[in-house]
This record gives C-alpha cells, sequence and structure tokens, in this order.
C-alpha cells in the first residue's frame, strides 16, 4: 500500500493479506474429493454390504456429506460480500447440495427388487430426488431475490447428479448383466382405477391398480435432457449450443434398447435427438434470433453467435448483411437430410448406390455451411448414409448375392 507521503507500507498490506486470508474458509475439496472416490471403491467392491435399508441411509447420509464439501467450494463459489453464498452447515447453499446428494446416493443404492419395503418407498424416493432441486429455486428465487450464482449452482448440480445417477444405474445393469441377471433397473408406478380389465390389475386396500414398470435410467436422462435446456436457456455459463446438447444427450446410449421407442439402439436414438436439435438450430439461426432486436429498433452490433472453434457467421436473415447468405444455408440445411432420413428408416428397398450419392451430397453442406449446425448435419449425413452403405453391402455378401463393393470406403 502507497502511504500518503509516497512510501510503501509493505505491514498493511501484509495484514490486509491476513486478514482476508482468516475471512476466507479453508479450502479441503481435494481431501473429501479423495474419501469420496474411496468411499465410491468400497461400495462397487462389495466390501460393506448395503442390501438392507439401515445400511443404504447411513452411507447415503455419510456419502452425501463427503461429496458436498468437495462440490461446494465450486457449485456454490464462496463471496464475502453476498451473505448467502456461505459454506456454513445451517446455510442454504450446503443444506440444498447436502439433500441432493443423499437422494441421489440413495436412488442409485437401494435395490428395487427388496419386497420387504412397499413400492410407494422406492417412488417417494425417486420424487423427492426430482423436486427438491425445483423447491431449491423457489426457495432462491423468493429469499435470495434469485441470486445468479446460486442458480447456476443449482441448475449445475442438479444437471451433473443426475448425470452420475443415471451412469450408476447403467453400471448396476452391466454388473447385472455380468453376473448372469439381466434384470434392468426399473422403477414401479401404480395408476389407479375404477374399472379396468381384470387380468391387467391388482387389487389393493385402495380399489384396483394397475401396474407399469418405467427404465429409471430413461428416466433421469429425460431430467438430465430438461436442466441442459434450461441451463442453456438461462444462459448459466457461455456454452456452445450446437455442440453441449449433444454431447448431454450421449446419456441415451446408457438406456437399454427395448426402454427406447421402436425398440431403437441407443446410437439411433442419439443420432434421431442430435440431428433434430441441429435442424431446430438452423431454424433459430436463421428466423429467430435477432428478431428481438429488430422489433425494439435496436442499432447496436449483435455479436456473433457463440462457437467454440469460433467459425460461424451471422445467418440470421433480421441482422445479416447478405440477403442470400440465410437462403444459401437453409439450402445446405436440406441437402444431408435425404441422407439421413434414408440411412435411418433403414429399408429393404434401399440401394447402395443411392445412399453413396446422397452420402456424398452431404460433404456440400459439411463444407460451405456457415454455421456448426449446418455442417454437422453434413457430417451426419455422412456418417449415418456411409454406415447404412456398409449395412448394405455386408448384406450382400452374407446372403451370398453379390461379392459387395467398397465404396462406404
Amino acid at each position: 500500500m502507497i502511504s500518503p507521503q509516497g512510501g510503501l507500507r509493505l505491514v498493511d498490506a501484509n495484514a490486509m493479506a491476513v486478514n482476508d486470508h482468516e475471512s476466507q474458509p479453508h479450502d479441503y475439496s481435494n481431501f473429501f474429493m479423495i474419501m469420496s472416490s474411496l468411499m465410491t471403491v468400497i461400495a462397487w467392491s462389495g466390501f460393506v454390504s448395503l442390501q438392507n435399508l439401515i445400511s443404504c441411509l447411513v452411507y447415503s447420509v455419510l456419502f452425501g456429506f463427503v461429496t458436498t464439501k468437495a462440490a461446494m467450494n465450486w457449485t456454490f463459489p464462496w463471496n464475502p460480500s453476498n451473505p448467502f453464498l456461505t459454506h456454513t452447515i445451517t446455510s442454504f447453499p450446503f443444506t440444498f447440495l447436502l439433500v441432493s446428494k443423499c437422494f441421489n446416493t440413495f436412488i442409485s443404492l437401494w435395490n428395487p427388487t427388496n419386497r420387504a419395503y412397499p413400492a410407494i418407498f422406492q417412488q417417494c424416493s425417486y420424487l423427492v430426488a426430482i423436486v427438491w432441486p425445483i423447491v431449491g429455486l423457489v426457495i432462491n428465487f423468493s429469499l435470495t431475490e434469485n441470486d445468479r450464482v446460486i442458480r447456476d449452482g443449482i441448475i449445475w448440480s442438479s444437471l451433473i447428479g443426475c448425470f452420475n445417477t443415471t451412469l450408476s444405474f447403467r453400471a448396476k445393469e452391466l454388473l447385472n448383466f455380468l453376473r448372469k441377471d439381466n434384470t434392468a433397473t426399473k422403477i414401479t408406478l401404480i395408476t389407479f382405477s375404477g374399472n379396468e380389465d381384470s387380468s391387467t390389475i391388482s387389487s389393493g386396500s385402495g380399489g384396483l391398480s394397475r401396474k407399469k414398470s418405467v427404465s429409471m435410467v430413461l428416466m433421469t436422462t429425460t431430467i438430465v435432457f430438461l436442466w441442459a435446456i434450461l441451463a442453456m436457456i438461462l444462459q448459466t455459463s457461455v456454452l456452445d449450443f450446437d455442440l453441449f446438447f449433444p454431447a448431454v444427450a450421449l446419456l441415451i446410449l446408457c438406456a437399454d434398447s427395448r426402454a427406447l421407442p421402436y425398440n431403437w439402439a441407443p446410437l439411433e436414438a442419439w443420432s434421431r435427438i442430435a440431428v433434430l436439435w441441429w435442424y431446430g438450430s438452423v431454424f433459430y439461426h436463421i428466423l429467430i434470433r435477432g428478431y428481438a432486436e429488430r422489433l425494439a429498433e435496436d442499432n447496436s452490433v449483435i455479436p456473433p453467435p457463440y462457437s467454440l472453434f469460433g467459425w460461424d457467421e451471422e445467418i440470421s436473415i433480421w441482422t445479416s448483411q447478405s440477403t442470400y447468405l440465410p437462403i444459401i444455408n437453409l439450402a445446405l440445411s436440406i441437402v444431408p437430410y435425404p441422407a439421413i432420413f434414408i440411412g435411418l428408416r433403414k429399408q429393404k428397398t434401399d440401394t447402395e448406390e443411392t445412399l453413396f450419392v446422397l452420402a456424398l451430397l452431404s460433404l456440400v453442406a459439411m463444407i460451405g455451411g456457415s454455421v456448426d449446425c449446418v455442417r454437422y448435419l453434413g457430417i451426419m449425413g455422412i456418417v449415418i448414409g456411409g454406415y447404412r452403405c456398409f449395412e448394405i453391402n455386408r448384406s450382400k455378401k452374407v446372403v451370398g448375392t453379390g461379392a459387395g463393393s467398397d465404396r462406404y470406403l
């Protein structure tokens, strides 16, 4: 610090640094991260029995506390000027994160096939794990006047928590498969009705009910999708939307094909989701982006759309300097659609020559697109069309109708 006399007062500067250091809590997140990793290894190795309710509850509380301490600093960064951003055990951020971690851990560990407890116990636990982040957003809005740091922490912790829960469910299914048990991780939903066919219902004390099992992997994956969309709508951080959501959608690969519509393969389901998202992005970039500024007659320069690679240009009909650029990119986005549609439809009438030509045409969109979503659609047209060519070529070799060709190379 510089004194009024012009000298440098090192003592005062050091005192300020010491006081600031004392006011900031110590960060032991690395230590708790190591502890959570060890507890995870212990749980999956079966070293500690977690087959009964009490052991699951105790482990969930302990693991929830450890992971909360590990994630607290990056989820809700400490801020001395914000009274709500404290790391004490009684603070709202710590309580929210602790409850969320405990319930996510519990539903990951609890064995739904255990008949010692009714199905409603499992349903309530799952419901609390889903609803609690929404309650956290409501509390943040009412108590802290929608503090952005707390809001973003709730969204990202919920997204990552559901993501890890989904991976845990899939890991349990793979572990059961290695044990020659094909039981999928499901939750039983009960809908009450007064007049149903007796072959599909079971009688209970409250009347008649129909039971339906839903894949927990698919449900948690859907919840992750919703949190990812909310994170993008609220712009919780700088994200490349054309990459972020398709990357999150890769979680669908954990789902069982029997739980997906029309028994789609997980990779096929991801391809459909990604293609639909990128066509929606093309629609947004051309028809919606910049409309609000144009309506408000805001003459300020709109920054170009964010791209991880920095290649995007402005193609909106409202803000683009070129009249033809939006039309050209709209046409380029349509070019790979035939290859994608025919490649995903998979009919016996598909020919290798047709798919080969359509896949080559998709190169035009990949090279000429002005935004990433158009380029990614071109890449999908090449990959899907090329793989369908490979399947047709392989089927010819299997049935012996020909030697096949090497076009797919």
